[in-house]
């Protein structure tokens, strides 16, 4: 064929047409006739006489006509406009003529067509060999076309529909695998890496063929069950990867083409979750049944969901018998109010609670239990409920009663005691006062009176009995001193301790003028406590001032400092001292580490203040080394004692 000659048909005889078109109007379907027959033509000739494009149109293809069903999918409005064909589809039509010129009986294909309103459409489209035409006698085509173009949309919907559901599935943490009726492996979704391989090796093999065969027989059975039945089932299967044995969970449901679905699950970490739970909840049961305490659980309710070996043992009943409230039966009728009560209140406000209540033992008998509680939380910091343990403390009752009882007895028989003493300083305090004034009266008479005619000796004589009695008087004062400390109750008052120092060491100045004292008392010392106290400070200060009388200048000193977190005060000297293998004697009444020529006194100071001191629960001590001075300390309670 030279070149710009192409074979074509030209339209047949108007009337011919006229007449298929009118056939072909009643048929539904999209159609066209085209001319098999062919000539050469010189197109360009053709072009320059009569430039018609809707005729060149229909000439490359050889377009006979088109019925309204064709008009109506190309948005035409004549038979004319009906065989124009934009330039896109024009070769691939070209083609499925010319196979069908060359002999072939058929040829079909799709494709994407404009439409003459501007719009585009997806058709399929079928070109099929008809007879000749008996008026122009020339072998015709019939093309037939299918509106794609909804389904097309349809079918981007739903991949677009499956392309989101594919994501959804690839964002959660198992594998889906669809498995067809006959047991290979169509498609997946999901976590990737749980996968033993990478999941597109999966597709179009069997399970046989991938699993082993302890695996992969029981997972074919479990996909014809759920095929038969209808029914989804969940299997579990443990699998070798290299070292590492992994546990996996396969939930297999029905799917609607006979196959199945299923969702494979990597159970590992939870497995060994489980098997640490159930680990700990048998050694939790091992420890709580040999407890040698009786214990119980609630839960988030209130109702009582366990109890250990040692209750139900004590009750005679099983742990459903327990269960709830049941175990509340048990408690004394006296009892069951209060105990409920303690109970539900601390419950609701989530705090500890301890109570005493009777609880009936298995062979009828009520004991008494202590029964101490205190809720309890889930790792979350979520309530969880209580959990408790009760000991039976019966004999423990009976016996706190038998010690009240002989608390009572001995504090009647102290009290008794006490009123003895009372009555015993009473005694000394008038009735050997005078008998030693008459001693002391009638000695002095006799020196008044008859001292002339005594010698030396006899003058001595009466001095020391007048000197005895003055003694045994100030003894006598001492111990009534010693008796009140005992007995007097005791005032929590501020007191500034500094301020008594002073006013104390003052008194003392005065006391001995002929001496030379340096008091150095630390500023700011407060405490609260009874008045007595100052009695501590004049003892301490006074016995500093007498055991210092040997030193050229007394150096008496009052201070605070903290020794292992606690206040302590002290009042040092630097006197004759004491060795420190007598310390345990100094605090007792009429105890002396010296004699009384040398230092005169009656022995019941440093009593008075260990008495004073162990009142107010503190306690007191000394240290000191022979010719080095000494130093006594004391303590108080926080709450009584500070340092401002």
């Amino acid at each position: 064929m030279e070149e710009g000659m192409e074979e074509i048909r030209l339209p047949m005889d108007p009337r011919i047409e006229e007449s298929a078109t009118v056939a072909m109007d009643e048929v539904a379907v999209p159609l066209w006739t085209v001319d098999l027959a062919s000539r050469h033509v010189d197109r360009r000739a053709e072009a320059e006489a009569e430039p018609r494009a809707e005729l060149a149109a229909a000439a490359e293809i050889g377009i006979l006509a088109a019925n309204r069903a064709a008009l109506d999918l190309f948005r035409a409005r004549s038979a004319a406009d009906g065989r124009v064909l934009l330039p896109e589809a024009r070769s691939a039509l070209r083609g499925m003529v010319a196979a069908l010129r060359a002999g072939q009986p058929t040829a079909a294909g799709q494709m994407e067509l404009g439409t003459l309103a501007g719009d585009r459409i997806w058709v399929a489209v079928t070109c099929a060999r008809g007879g000749a035409c008996a008026a122009a006698g020339s072998p015709i085509a019939v093309v037939t076309f299918v509106d794609l173009t909804s389904a097309r949309r349809w079918q981007g919907e739903l991949e677009e529909e499956r392309g989101r559901r594919l994501a959804l599935l690839d964002g959660i943490p198992d594998l889906v695998f669809e498995i067809g009726p006959d047991g290979d492996y169509r498609g997946f979704a999901g976590r990737r890496e749980a996968a033993s391989m990478p999941p597109e090796e999966f597709l179009g093999r069997r399970i046989y063929d991938l699993a082993l065969p302890e695996i992969a027989r029981p997972a074919l059975e479990a996909v014809e069950r759920v095929r038969r039945s209808g029914t989804p089932e969940t299997v579990e299967y443990s699998l070798q990867l290299g070292s590492e044995i992994r546990a996996l969970e396969v939930r297999i449901a029905p799917a609607s083409d006979g196959g199945a679905i299923a969702v494979v699950r990597d159970a590992t970490e939870r497995r060994l979750t489980e098997k640490r739970l159930q680990e700990s909840e048998l050694r939790f049961r091992t420890m709580a049944d040999n407890a040698p305490v009786l214990l119980w659980m609630s839960a988030t309710d209130g109702l009582c969901t366990f109890f250990n070996k040692g209750w139900l043992e004590f009750r005679g009943r099983t742990l459903e018998e327990e269960y709830g409230t049941s175990w509340a039966g048990g408690v004394h009728a006296e009892d069951f109010q209060r105990c409920m009560h303690v109970y539900m209140n601390s419950f609701v406000a989530r705090q500890s609670f301890r109570m005493e209540y009777r609880l009936r033992r298995a062979d009828g008998e009520y004991r008494w239990i202590l029964d101490e509680g205190v809720p309890r939380y889930a790792p979350d910091g979520s309530f969880a409920g209580f959990i408790g343990s009760c000991i039976d403390i019966t004999e423990l009752r009976e016996l706190q009663t038998r010690l009240d009882l002989r608390v009572r007895e001995r504090t009647a028989e102290l009290a008794s005691t006490v009123q003895e003493l009372e009555a015993f300083c009473y005694s000394v305090s008038h009735d050997l006062r005078a008998p030693l004034r008459a001693i002391d009266g009638f000695c002095h008479a006799l020196l008044d009176d008859y001292g002339g005619l005594l010698d030396e000796r006899g003058h001595d004589y009466l001095r020391r009995a007048r000197a005895g009695a003055s003694r045994m008087g100030e003894l006598i004062d001492g111990l009534l001193k010693l008796s009140r400390i005992g007995r007097a109750a005791l005032r929590q008052v501020e007191l500034d301790l500094s301020g008594l120092a002073r006013q104390v060491a003052i008194e003392l100045e005065r006391a001995y003028p002929d001496r030379r004292l340096r008091f150095s008392i630390q500023d700011g010392l407060v405490a609260r406590g009874d008045p007595l106290l100052r009695t501590v400070l004049e003892n301490l200060l006074e016995n500093a001032v007498k055991f210092t009388i040997g030193s050229p200048e007394a150096l008496v000193e009052f201070g605070a400092t903290r020794q292992g977190g606690q206040l302590v005060y002290f009042v040092r000297d630097n006197g004759v001292g004491f060795n420190m293998e007598y310390s345990k004697r100094l605090f007792g009444a009429f105890q002396r580490l010296h004699t009384a020529s040398d230092f005169p006194g009656t022995g019941v100071g440093l009593a008075s203040v260990q008495r004073v001191i162990h009142r107010h629960g503190g306690r007191v001590w000394a240290e000191a080394a022979e010719g080095q001075g000494a130093t006594f300390y004391w303590t108080l309670p926080e709450s009584v004692g500070a340092a401002a």
